[in-house]
């Protein structure tokens, strides 16, 4: 007898809590608010910095330069130029290998030829490298980065 009390009961108070739904609650003592959940942590976006990466070659050549500048994100581009030569590469990675090259043949001038490279980073010169000679050869690469 006790048994068939208590399935009574239960069958009751179940039948209670599935009528009282959405439209009830207002009305309803059976209706009662669930405690409130731990509240969202707010995150702030990362923002994104966009990093310039300039290559120049500056110097007197006369004739069209060849020119050799890379990026990590970008790869190897070859050209050749007059000078003053530059070009931007914007990227938002925080590290990149770069490298410039520029050689001016001009050995028939017969007078010697001044040719610079210069890295440009987020507006500050990053890496320079000059040469004076009759077939002139600059060079510089490094890996730009966070500390």
């Amino acid at each position: 007898m006790t048994r068939a009390l208590s399935l009574v009961a239960l069958i009751l108070t179940l039948s209670g809590a599935v009528a009282c739904d959405d439209e009830c609650k207002s009305t309803d003592p059976c209706a009662r608010d669930l405690p409130p959940g731990p509240s969202p942590i707010p995150t702030d976006p990362t923002p994104v910095t966009l990093n310039t990466f300039e290559f120049r070659v500056l110097g007197t050549a006369q004739r069209a330069v060849d020119i050799r500048y890379s990026t990590s994100q970008e790869g190897t581009s070859i050209l050749s130029s007059q000078v003053p030569w530059a070009t931007t590469v914007r990227t938002t990675d925080s590290a990149s290998f770069l490298a410039l090259t520029a050689h001016a043949d001009v050995r028939d001038d017969f007078e010697d030829t001044i040719l610079q490279v210069q890295i440009i980073v987020n507006g500050r010169l990053f890496r320079e490298a000059s040469e004076s000679s009759l077939s002139p050869t600059v060079s510089v690469c490094a890996l730009c980065g966070p500390p």
